[in-house]
């Protein structure tokens, strides 16, 4: 493995470890439980690449689909960058 290849796996790693703690966030379990019983759930107020975060968190604790609304049109190719 190369040194960019590594530093990308430790990023990787990283960033999981970043969601598993989002987690632990006041309202997260509350979210995904709302979730999980079929009821709607928000998160306002993220921006930047906690948007991103915050849906990869969701939709790695969830069986069903995660639906992310970003408020601008413009924002949605950084989201989706971010998220990759």
């Amino acid at each position: 493995m190369n040194a960019q290849a590594a530093t990308e796996a430790v990023a990787g790693e990283e960033l999981l470890m970043l969601a598993e703690r989002l987690g632990s966030a006041d309202g997260f379990t509350s979210i995904v439980s709302q979730l999980a019983a079929g009821r709607e759930a928000t998160i306002d107020g993220a921006w930047g690449s906690s948007r991103a975060l915050a849906a990869a968190a969701l939709a790695h604790r969830s069986a069903g689909p995660v639906l992310v609304v970003c408020p601008h049109a413009a924002d949605i190719d950084t989201f989706c960058a971010d998220l990759a």
